[in-house]
């Protein structure tokens, strides 16, 4: 938001002022190549005051966590992704294992609090009262109650192994003119490197912070990871089925580019199926054959980008023996077998 409020301080505060922006400047954009992505802005400055974009605000209680930032258990990238926003709903999710030593930690830093009107003040959850959320919360816990890992088992490694090994092999034939690399290579992706980009940005995968970085990277060929983590993480995950908020709610509803397949579309106008994911979308006709287009969606979303997304692809394999004509000089690049 182009204005930023300032928070009041008093005197009290002055003395730590100093030693707070050393430490601030620290994990600014030159050393912490997550902190300007993370807050949405250009850069970050610290002057005499903190700003809403320095601060992380949970509950609407605004925390100075920069010199928190080296010591987050899951890393730099996951602390800072709340960093200049209200990140309640990221903290309470990626928490909600963790009992009270996360709240804990959080008040030796709090400096301050978000007022209505404020661009990080929010009040759409009652976190006071949440009986279904605690239920869920226990009964997760007491099905781990024996010690075992909620990271990934054995049997998700091999899964992800064998598919993305086989994706490997499918980008091969789709740089060398392969015709079954169409189909194999978005499976494949879908199965293998794609699940690396949701798991190891949901810090699910294992307990090494930049491991999960490091994966995710591997499956980020169809949407970069920033916009993963903004779009899906935090977008999706804080608002979860909020109208307006929640950016998975305009995938499938056939309206303009936001949609994932625009076919029968012109760039802006709507498509000739659809989903109507919200009571709040304004009805079409197309949402009431749903059940008929889920069947055909749902394969179709993970083969239409290689199948029919770019009409300059069939020529290029034609007369190269590669789709998208990049076979001679990716495939040496790469290592791959010349194809010509």
């Amino acid at each position: 938001m182009g204005v930023h409020k300032r928070l009041a301080f008093s005197s009290k505060d002055a003395a730590g002022k100093e030693a707070r922006k050393a430490q601030h400047v620290a994990c600014d954009g030159s050393r912490c190549p997550f902190a300007r992505v993370a807050l949405g802005t250009v850069e970050s400055k610290f002057d005499a005051e903190y700003s809403s974009d320095a601060v992380w605000t949970i509950n609407n209680r605004r925390y100075d966590l920069s010199s928190f930032v080296d010591q987050h258990p899951a890393g730099k990238l996951a602390i800072l992704l709340g960093r200049g926003r209200n990140c309640t709903e990221l903290f309470e999710s990626y928490h909600s294992l963790a009992g009270d030593a996360p709240r804990k930690i959080l008040e030796r830093y709090y400096v301050g609090d978000a007022q209505p009107g404020d661009p990080d003040h929010e009040q759409l959850f009652d976190w006071d009262s949440t009986p279904f959320y605690d239920a869920c919360k226990q009964r997760v816990i007491e099905h781990f109650a024996d010690g075992r890992s909620y990271k990934a088992p054995p049997g998700k490694w091999l899964w992800l192994a064998a598919a993305t090994s086989a994706f490997v092999i499918s980008l091969h034939g789709f740089l060398t003119g392969c015709w079954w690399s169409l189909i194999a290579l978005p499976v494949s992706y879908w199965l293998g490197p794609s699940s690396l980009l949701h798991d190891g940005m949901h810090w699910s995968l294992t307990s090494n912070a930049r491991l999960n970085v490091v994966l995710a990277y591997l499956g980020s060929c169809h949407m970069p990871v920033l916009a993963w983590l903004h779009q899906h993480v935090i977008g999706h995950h804080s608002y979860t089925n909020i109208h307006l908020r929640d950016p998975d709610l305009e995938h499938f509803n056939g309206k303009g580019e936001a949609s994932v397949l625009e076919m029968g579309g012109d760039g802006g106008g709507e498509a000739f199926y659809g989903f109507r994911l919200h009571p709040k979308d304004s009805w079409r006709p197309t949402y009431a054959g749903w059940k008929g287009w889920l069947a055909v969606m749902a394969p179709l979303t993970t083969v239409f980008p290689s199948l029919f997304e770019s009409q300059d692809m069939i020529v290029p394999a034609l007369l190269l023996h590669s789709f998208l004509g990049i076979s001679v000089h990716s495939a040496v690049l790469l290592g791959f077998w010349p194809p010509l």
